[in-house]
């Protein structure tokens, strides 16, 4: 649920004009043109610009680790890598009878 709500703030939070132009050439396959207001021509931008951009720049992380912070317009980047001792809400914690830590990666705690 938490998830799903920070997801769901991220996406709104973005606003950019977006210009999509029908291309003769595959070069353009998978590239975005955002328009700025203060240039005559837009600027050609790929997902993953727009990703690494805006500090998305994580695919993957290295084992014991989990990625989160998922790009709401490209599944394949995120913002940061967490322990995977980090996998549990607060109620988790207290469901299991421990305390829920005061450090969140993800917005998720360990439980001590």
């Amino acid at each position: 649920f938490l998830f799903a709500l920070i997801t769901g703030l991220t996406i709104c939070s973005f606003a950019e004009a977006k210009v999509t132009f029908i291309s003769e050439s595959d070069n353009d396959a998978g590239a975005s043109y955002i328009a700025d207001p203060n240039l005559k021509n837009p600027i050609k931008y790929t997902t993953g610009e727009k990703c690494t951009a805006k500090g998305y720049v994580l695919t993957k992380c290295p084992s014991g680790y989990f990625l989160t912070g998922r790009f709401p317009q490209d599944g394949n980047y995120y913002k940061e890598c967490c322990s995977d001792e980090y996998a549990f809400t607060s109620e988790d914690c207290v469901r299991a009878g421990l305390r829920p830590s005061v450090t969140k990666c993800g917005g998720l705690h360990r439980c001590i």
